[in-house]
């Protein structure tokens, strides 16, 4: 009775959630109230997967509910997207490629999720990146009720970036970075791991450590989570020195949850200083 009761739920909230999204085609040119709405039905219907496994078997048998997820971080590539509704987004394809992992008989499922993320590049530009200074500035204007037009919103460095939903689209981003540097995914899907590669020629190890100039001490836990997971074989000598100098050099890296953040600090360089490869050999011998 709780599972068709949750499932029902479930299915009257995918159905308000494709209604709505299917009237605001352009999210960025929705009415705030709209967006937040979409955000709240999207993290509505992730909430019910994290409770309830068989709730996300309804996602993966259901091409139509699986794009609601991924509408947004496939629109990235051409538009500006509103950071609240893609970061819901990204969160909700993180539960279920979770989800999906950890049941091996759902392999070509997981394989199907993760080839609609092809585009998550462009995403990953949101670090930092090229793309950063568009989302910062929809966010000021949209959530934040910014009077200045949005070409002449000041930019901030990373170090001074304090907006909230900006900050929670960074965990999100990071955190299915993570999804892509573990061997459980890059072992259950052909996929993941050309998108793996894709997202290490964008020199996702130094866009991963600038980040821990933002002040935000989940954001740090995140970051050092990934790092630790990152094939050593997929890192160069010169990023290696460039990581190994910014991790000692990170004043901010110590700042709130130290313990945690310089423990996974720890963590990686110890992985580096006990590897009896070559990139174990060149960092005990240069470092």
């Amino acid at each position: 009775a709780d599972w068709f009761v949750q499932r029902h739920f479930m299915q009257n909230v995918v159905f308000l959630l494709r209604k709505r999204m299917g009237a605001a085609s352009d999210l960025t040119k929705a009415d705030r109230h709209e967006a937040l709405l979409i955000a709240a039905l999207l993290e509505t219907v992730t909430a019910i997967m994290d409770a309830k496994r068989e709730t996300v078997d309804v996602v993966l048998n259901n091409e139509t509910v699986l794009t609601l997820f991924v509408r947004e971080p496939e629109a990235v590539a051409e538009a500006e997207v509103d950071p609240v509704v893609l970061a819901a987004s990204l969160e909700g394809l993180l539960v279920i490629l979770r989800t999906a992992l950890d049941d091996s008989s759902d392999v070509d499922k997981v394989d199907a999720v993760v080839l609609r993320l092809k585009y998550f590049v462009p995403v990953f530009k949101i670090l930092g990146g090229m793309k950063f200074a568009g989302i910062y500035r929809v966010s000021q204007t949209r959530h934040h009720q910014n009077t200045c037009s949005a070409k002449d919103i000041p930019i901030p460095t990373l170090a001074n970036c304090t907006d909230e939903h900006v900050l929670r689209l960074f965990r999100a981003i990071v955190n299915i970075v993570a999804l892509f540097c573990s061997q459980h995914l890059l072992g259950s899907s052909h996929s993941a791991k050309s998108v793996g590669e894709r997202l290490d020629d964008q020199q996702r190890e130094m866009v991963l450590i600038r980040l821990l100039e933002a002040p935000d001490d989940a954001l740090k836990l995140s970051v050092m989570n990934t790092l630790t997971m990152v094939n050593l074989g997929q890192i160069d000598d010169e990023e290696m020195g460039w990581i190994v100098n910014l991790l000692v050099e990170k004043k901010s890296i110590g700042m709130g949850r130290r313990s945690e953040t310089l423990a996974l600090v720890a963590e990686f360089l110890t992985k580096l200083c006990e590897d009896r490869g070559v990139k174990g050999q060149v960092f005990r011998k240069s470092f």
